[in-house]
């Protein structure tokens, strides 16, 4: 249980979350027309913003590289001001940031025993990677 603790919290420590919701040249422009807008408003997500995902597939120490790529799910709204600002279900994309395996010259790495596994929709805390901009009905 100890190592799959550890592998757990190395993954989850180094996910960051980015939503769907790309920040771009457009949302921009869309952000300063409703601040003028008398039915639009922008909204502000900050960098930071802790969300509750889960993961879409197992995950496990024996087989996972370093880069991997990984996906997850946003697991119920985020709400300000009485607005969705992003949807259940979103897609989220997370990053594997460090791998420590056994291997065949005795080395231990930081597992001991059988390899470490994170079962599909298991739920993680993770956080915004950058600040977001959404614009909602006032």
């Amino acid at each position: 249980m100890r190592c799959s603790y550890r592998f757990t919290t190395l993954i989850a420590a180094t996910l960051t979350a980015v939503p769907l919701l790309g920040q771009s040249t457009r949302a921009d422009q869309r952000a300063a027309a409703a601040a003028n807008s008398a039915t639009q408003m922008p909204v502000v997500i900050p960098a930071g913003t802790p969300l509750t995902v889960a993961i879409d597939e197992d995950l496990s120490s024996a087989s996972v590289n370093q880069g991997q790529e990984v996906s997850f799910h946003l697991t119920a709204d985020y709400s300000e001001f009485g607005h969705v600002l992003i949807a259940q279900g979103t897609p989220v994309r997370g990053t594997v940031a460090h791998v420590a395996r056994r291997s065949a010259g005795g080395n231990p790495g930081t597992q001991k025993g059988l390899s470490a596994v994170i079962a599909k929709g298991t739920e993680f805390t993770v956080f915004t990677d950058a600040k977001r901009t959404v614009v909602v009905p006032r």
